[in-house]
């Protein structure tokens, strides 16, 4: 979904949804490990295993959708779109 000219990209609104999903993604990240308690150990490791990476970069994007906000505020980061229009060159 794009935003409108002059409509913050970052709302707050926005980033909460994003750590929302991000939360549910680990949430089924979890959810699905449960789903092989009744498995063997050994499958049970390397779907562990598997998934190490998955949620090591969920964890992390979460942290950085938690921060951005707050990070942009400190930098005065200009958090509303701007269009280029183009300029007609006269000089040639």
């Amino acid at each position: 979904m794009q935003s409108a000219p002059g409509e913050p990209l970052l709302k707050a609104s926005k980033i909460d949804d994003l750590r929302t999903w991000l939360s549910a993604a680990v949430t089924d990240q979890e959810t699905c490990l449960d789903g092989f308690e009744v498995t063997s150990d050994e499958l049970r490791g390397k779907m562990e295993a598997a998934m190490v990476t998955s949620t090591r970069y969920t964890s992390n994007s979460l942290a950085i959708a938690a921060g951005i906000l707050g990070i942009t505020e400190k930098l005065n980061f200009p958090r509303h779109r701007k269009l280029l229009s183009p300029v007609a060159s006269t000089a040639r």
